[in-house]
C-alpha cells in the first residue's frame, strides 16, 4: 500500500509538471 501510494504521488507530481509545462507553452504561444 505504501509503495502504491508513493507511485501514485510520483505520478501525480509528474502529471503536474507536464501540465505546468503545457500551460507555459500555451501561454508563450498566445503571448
Amino acid at each position: 500500500l505504501v509503495m502504491s501510494y508513493r507511485t501514485i504521488t510520483r505520478l501525480r507530481r509528474t502529471q503536474g509538471h507536464v501540465f505546468r509545462l503545457l500551460f507555459v507553452f500555451f501561454f508563450l504561444f498566445f503571448v
